[in-house]
């Protein structure tokens, strides 16, 4: 072999090699890169999430131990008041009456969405949650309407159709009586429901937005049976659907008439 090409040949080698290390090291420091990267946000959203821990723990102590004149932490209650107490007989109801609005407030100032209480087996006992957050989304609606709301002629908003035993309420009845009596008209000419039930004005869903603005709304739930609604004891497999079939006919003779 030629000197020459034996040169040649050194050379090409050795940049073949140095390439390869060079490569090698370019992998090697993006890798610590994307470590060190991965390591610091990581670290970041700990901080993060620290401090939302500490503001939200700030802000409970804040509702449970308030300071104004003449006021007591929560957990002093006693009786038909006492957190404690209510949880203890692990009852929905009356933990919803001792801790509900608190946690409402705390929904309110958005420092809690949900709110589960455990018992010392870690068995949950209650969850509160914000399913309903101020019926916000039907306020948006209102706000931005997919249809002009003045063309709208009657909102049916249907919510607790579990049950049916003791009839139907129907909410904002009283501020359309014409259109209760006409329902009621259908359901005693039918014998859909065992009774219906006339009820006013109510924030309680989400009609409610549509009656602010002038369109004509009812809420309609029904009543009996099982009073377990949005906690623990809240399941598919308690809800009888009794009276759904005719509520369901009676609805559709009653959008007839429009």
């Amino acid at each position: 072999m030629l000197l020459k090409t034996k040169i040649l040949t050194l050379f090409i080698t050795s940049f073949l090699i140095i390439g390869l290390i060079l490569l090698a090291q370019n992998f090697r420091a993006r890798s610590i890169i994307e470590e060190t990267a991965i390591s610091e946000i990581g670290a970041a959203h700990e901080i993060i999430w620290d401090k939302i821990l500490q503001s939200a723990n700030r802000e409970l102590k804040l509702y449970a131990f308030k300071g104004e004149p003449g006021s007591t932490s929560i957990w002093g209650l006693r009786g038909s008041r006492s957190p404690i107490s209510a949880i203890e007989t692990r009852k929905p109801k009356r933990i919803k009456r001792a801790i509900g609005k608190y946690f409402d407030a705390l929904k309110e100032e958005k420092i809690l969405d949900h709110l589960l209480i455990y018992d010392e087996q870690k068995n949950l006992v209650y969850h509160f949650g914000a399913e309903e957050a101020g019926i916000l989304g039907s306020k948006y609606y209102v706000e931005h309407p997919y249809f002009n709301l003045d063309e709208i002629k009657f909102v049916v908003n249907l919510d607790i159709l579990g049950t049916g035993d003791e009839g139907i309420t129907v909410v904002n009845g009283v501020q359309h009586k014409k259109q209760f009596k006409e329902l009621s008209k259908i359901n005693k000419e039918n014998n859909y429901l065992s009774k219906i039930k006339i009820r006013g004005r109510a924030a309680n869903s989400d009609h409610y937005w549509f009656s602010q603005l002038g369109v004509p709304a009812f809420f309609i739930y029904t009543m009996g049976g099982i009073k377990a609604y949005h906690d623990v004891y809240d399941r598919s497999s308690t809800l009888p659907l009794t009276e759904f079939d005719d509520l369901y006919q009676l609805l559709i003779d009653f959008v007839a008439t429009f």
